[in-house]
Order: structure tokens, then sequence, then C-alpha cells
């Protein structure tokens, strides 16, 4: 759908509708057709970024400006476009669905993942470390005492990230802290050279500190060693 101009929403008073600019998404890539740049600063991108909500149009300094840079053998992108265009509207997403779910009273906290600086799904060559890093927005439960966890499936059970052991194997929830939700920008939870597979990590928040899982606001990662 076309992009509708700043001035059409802005005395819109509600927070049902929401805009993904899927056209500027595809206009830049990470320098060939089959790379995209999902997760870099620069080129152009709509989605949650450093915990804001980021839409770069400027970002596409080629000589074909303004163009799809993701060609495929039909009108649609190719799968590196499509990559990009998912690992960016799905946190975005989330950020918008939260919105509305509270309305004009605020948002939910927004609990984050990045592998190597990227978001959504991540691949990386098995010899190479992976840094992983958990952030958070507490919206409008800033201080409020909360449970924290963060978790990963693995190739070799599940495991939970703890402040004074790190990851400990378990299949029982342990908490990672108890106390309040705070702005995080990012925290290292891991930094390692790991045998192949796929890892889904996972952070999230309570809406309470009793120290039991509830899980109630989250974001996850999937990484992919290969």
């Amino acid at each position: 759908m076309p992009v509708p101009s700043t001035n059409g929403l802005r005395y819109y008073p509600y927070s049902n509708v929401a805009v993904f600019d899927f056209f500027n998404v595809m206009t830049s890539n990470g320098g060939n057709i089959s790379t995209n740049d999902l997760g870099q600063s620069s080129g152009n991108h709509h989605r949650w970024y450093n915990n804001a909500v980021q839409h770069v149009d400027t970002g596409d300094d080629d000589l074909s400006p303004n163009t799809l840079e993701y060609p495929s053998d039909d009108d649609h992108p190719n799968s590196a476009g499509n990559r990009k265009a998912t690992g960016e509207f799905v946190p975005l997403l989330n950020y918008y669905y939260n919105r509305w779910k509270l309305g004009m009273a605020g948002w939910s906290p927004m609990p984050s993942l990045r592998a190597n600086g990227a978001e959504g799904t991540v691949t990386v060559a098995a010899s190479l470390p992976v840094q992983v890093t958990a952030a958070l927005s507490p919206n409008n439960m800033n201080g409020i005492a909360a449970d924290w966890w963060a978790w990963a499936d693995t190739p070799f059970g599940r495991y939970w990230f703890t402040l004074d052991q790190g990851w400990v194997r378990s299949d029982a929830p342990i908490r990672a802290y108890d106390g309040p939700l705070f702005d995080l920008p990012s925290y290292p939870v891991a930094d390692s050279v790991l045998p192949a597979g796929n890892y889904q990590v996972h952070f999230a928040v309570d809406n309470n500190r009793d120290g039991i899982f509830d899980g109630t606001y989250g974001g996850s990662l999937t990484v992919i060693l290969q």
C-alpha cells in the first residue's frame, strides 16, 4: 500500500493504524543482490533499532536509487530481500502491536536480542564467534519490580542465563535477575564459538516479581550456525 503522508495521520487519535515501508526497505542491499544489509547501520531501513522506530530513506547512494535491489525472476524480491524485510518487519510489528494493545495509556516493555548486531534470524559460520546482546525498553513499566529471564533452546537442551554462573543447563526455569525494570541499551549474554546447529534465544520479563516464570513480555532470536 502507498505510505500515507505524515500530515494525513497527524491528528489521528488512535493507535490502531501502523505503516511498514516495504518499498524503502528493498532499495538498499549489502553490496550485491544476494547479500542484504539487515542489522547494518548504513542503508535504507524501517525497523525497531536502538530502542526506537527508525525510518531511513537517505541511505541508498548508488547509481540507481529508489529501485529494487533484490531482483528475481518475477516481480517479487529474492530470498535475501525477503530475509531483510522479515527481520525488520517482525520486531516493528511487535512494537506496533504492543502500542495498540495498551492504547493511549502507553505500551508494554519491549525486550529484544541481537546476534553479531543483527535481529531476527542470523546465520553465522560455525568457526566464528557469536556475540549475543539483550536490550530492554521498559516503557510504561519503568521502575516496576519484575522477574527477568533469558534462555536458549540448543541442540544440547535448554540453557538459562544467570548473572552469577552464566549459562546453566536446566529444564526448569532459572531466573536471571529480579528487580525494577529499567532502560537496558545493550547487555552481553554470550560471546563464544558454538557447534553447528540451530539456536533459539529468548529474553523476557514478567509483569511481577514472584519468582514464577511467566515470560509476559518477550523477544527472541534465531541463530543458525553452519
